[in-house]
């Protein structure tokens, strides 16, 4: 009965996207045409190089924020650690340590800031536990173990956590699920309608801006907020004459857990995207056709860009552009700019900004990224 409840709630939410009801303010935004506008006239940018020596070597940047005057960075992939570092990019040491110990990691995947109880989460998807620090002095708090898989997650409050779920488990059979600390299910939205161990974009759905927790699934064009038992539709995206593919399309693609990627990437649907939101614009990279586009939505003019990947590197004169990490200070887009592959664009002839072949000139191909921080202008 509960299951079906939430059903009808999401079925409201969805069809209830509409300006003559006060209650739901849902924007429905196309990304069909190439827009016109220099992506430089859009977009303000700026660049941090991110210090590079023994203590810490990323592999990439797989998420980051902002803590007072400093950048949290996690590298998921090779050095598998998190790291603190000024807002001008110098290295001030790395939080936590690597094992298999108590209030140590294998491998941490995501994390999240609860300001109201100044604890940073963070889950180890390697030994299956959540471990909290204390934002003060990065210490190791506590760590619990998970009684359930999930690589993605919120901590709305000293008590209660908000779970992004891939695959159906004992726990819940739903894309999203609140647990208290003792991770037991409080309630859970969407039910899982596709689930498999491959997966392309952003692995993480939950954002949270300004108290607010906003979530997506991986093939339905619909971002979700959520306000308290129920739902309400926030945005809704089209992407020209293409659509995401229907969920009978992927299980016929994935039939004896068959990896469907590459069958989708070639496909004639839109094979994925991904949402980020600050407080005055959208991001929203995907790919269809073989390439990759990044959608960009102006919240208080209420228009949308839509630029090809090749486009969007030659306004911003960066030479390579990827789809953002994080956001931070609410306001600001994250991407990473490798030096390698600016040294190498350079060599080929291609015009970089100013301020980031300055900063090419003392790099070498195996120093850490250099972020690039944009935003939405005025």
């Amino acid at each position: 009965m509960y299951k079906l409840f939430v059903a009808f709630l999401i079925f409201i939410s969805a069809v209830s996207c509409s300006k003559d009801n006060a209650k739901e303010i849902c924007a429905e935004i196309d990304f069909s045409t190439e827009s016109s506008v220099n992506a430089s006239e859009l977009l303000d940018v700026s660049f941090v190089k991110l210090e590079t020596n023994d203590n810490c070597v990323l592999g990439g940047v797989s998420q980051c924020c902002k803590i007072d005057t400093c950048i949290l960075i996690l590298d998921n992939m090779m050095s598998r650690a998190l790291y603190l570092f000024s807002d001008n990019g110098r290295f001030i040491r790395q939080i936590g340590v690597r094992g298999n110990g108590p209030c140590e990691y294998v491998r941490p995947f995501s994390f999240s800031v609860n300001e109201e109880n100044h604890t940073l989460s963070v889950i180890d998807i390697g030994a299956q536990k959540v471990l909290v620090y204390n934002l003060s002095d990065f210490q190791c708090l506590y760590e619990k173990k998970l009684p359930f898989y999930s690589d993605d997650m919120i901590q709305l409050s000293a008590t209660d956590y908000v779970w992004y779920n891939k695959t159906k488990s004992e726990i819940s059979d739903s894309y999203v699920f609140v647990t208290d600390d003792s991770f037991k299910v409080k309630k859970d939205f969407l039910p899982i309608d596709f689930g498999s161990g491959y997966s392309l974009g952003n692995g993480r759905k939950l954002s949270l801006l300004d108290g607010v927790i906003s979530f997506y699934t991986p093939f339905e064009p619909i971002v979700y907020r959520m306000e308290g038992d129920s739902l309400r539709t926030a945005y809704q995206f089209r992407f020209g004459e293409e659509t995401l593919p229907p969920i009978d399309y992927l299980r016929k693609l994935s039939e004896n857990n068959k990896n469907y990627i590459p069958e989708l990437l070639k496909s004639k649907y839109v094979a994925y995207y991904s949402f980020y939101e600050t407080d005055n614009a959208l991001c929203v990279p995907y790919y269809k056709n073989e390439k990759m586009f990044y959608g960009f939505y102006d919240k208080q003019k209420k228009k949308s860009y839509n630029f090809s990947q090749e486009r969007i590197q030659a306004d911003l004169q960066i030479g390579a552009f990827s789809s953002p990490v994080s956001t931070v200070d609410t306001h600001f887009f994250v991407s990473l700019l490798r030096p390698g592959l600016m040294l190498q664009q350079k060599d080929e002839g291609h015009k970089l900004d100013d301020r980031l072949e300055l900063l090419i000139k003392s790099s070498n191909e195996e120093d850490n990224p250099i972020l690039l921080i944009y935003s939405m202008k005025n």
